[in-house]
């Protein structure tokens, strides 16, 4: 009886507490996160710095603070991801409501929970342009069968050309890539003349040359092998509930204010016409032809080295 008596009194004391009337105007106070990807493999040209800049700089701003404070966003919090393979997960997770990350990432997941705003750098949204070139300094091993290409791997995955290009202007089928993770050192490693050939964007073998070769005809130091096409550049994604009308002001202000802050950076950010319909449609072209370029280059042990890592880090 005890036992029974103990148990109807803590049915009765549940019973009271879930009829207590609710504090219905309570609201969830969170921070919105701007997450960047913050690795020496990375072609963002951004740091846990700048973000914390960018970040003061909208707090600081009575229209985006109030937007915030309506959605119930208390602060703004920064995400450092250090790791590739983090940015992924992050991506497929959505966890975070804006993304700054590379255009090889977007296009290994394309993040059906993002849409891409805007774009780094100057200019419109194709901008991005590689250059082959070599030293002209530098003649080739006649007793090498093979030749050494410097390169990212990044710009491997994301530029559909880009391996049929480099056979066509090398004329060698037998190529050995070197990769490296900063762009930078493409530009220094053919320049010095450690490797013959590089691939890099244009505007980071300009600067490399006018920073070390300021005296020097850029002919003597290097010579042009071929330009590829323009590509997209890299994409800032927003969260998809940012599309919905119940978001339309605070996401208006948001991007007036990353408008209005990154057109005073040296790497402004420009806004992509989303009223523009191919711009998905160029983005999802150039995922399908990157597939099936790498799918298909099965000629030379070195391009069954790049199919074998973007499978892989297709699983990841």
């Amino acid at each position: 009886m005890k036992v029974l008596r103990t148990f109807l009194f803590m049915f009765a004391l549940m019973f009271c507490c879930a009829n207590v009337p609710a504090n219905t105007t309570k609201t969830l106070e969170q921070s919105l996160k701007i997450a960047f990807l913050d690795a020496p493999s990375s072609t963002l040209d951004m740091n846990a710095f700048d973000m914390q800049i960018l970040k003061e700089y909208l707090m600081n701003r009575p229209d985006v603070f109030d937007a915030l404070k309506a959605k119930g966003y208390k602060d703004i919090e920064i995400i450092s991801v250090n790791e590739q393979d983090h940015m992924m997960r992050l991506l497929r997770f959505a966890g975070a409501e804006i993304v700054f990350t590379p255009l090889s990432l977007y296009l290994n997941s394309l993040p059906v929970k993002y849409t891409p705003v805007f774009q780094l750098y100057e200019g419109s949204y194709m901008d991005q342009r590689l250059v082959i070139f070599k030293n002209p300094n530098m003649n080739s091993d006649a007793s090498s069968s093979s030749t050494k290409v410097a390169v990212s791997f990044a710009d491997m995955k994301s530029q559909p050309q880009l391996l049929n290009a480099i056979k066509s202007s090398i004329k060698n089928d037998q190529i050995e890539f070197a990769y490296f993770s900063n762009p930078h050192d493409i530009a220094k490693s053919v320049l010095c003349g450690l490797i013959e050939y590089g691939i890099c964007e244009r505007k980071i073998l300009d600067t490399v040359i006018q920073q070390a070769w300021v005296d020097m005809s850029q002919k003597d130091v290097v010579t042009i092998i071929d330009e590829l096409d323009l590509m997209p550049t890299d994409p800032v994604l927003f969260r998809s509930e940012f599309n919905n009308p119940d978001y339309h002001i605070l996401a208006i202000r948001l991007r007036r204010a990353f408008s209005q802050y990154f057109a005073t950076q040296p790497s402004s950010m420009v806004l992509i016409p989303l009223d523009t319909a191919d711009v998905q449609d160029k983005i999802l072209k150039y995922k399908d032809q990157v597939l099936k370029l790498f799918q298909k280059a099965l000629l030379t042990t070195s391009s069954r080295q790049i199919i074998s890592e973007f499978d892989n880090s297709e699983k990841e």
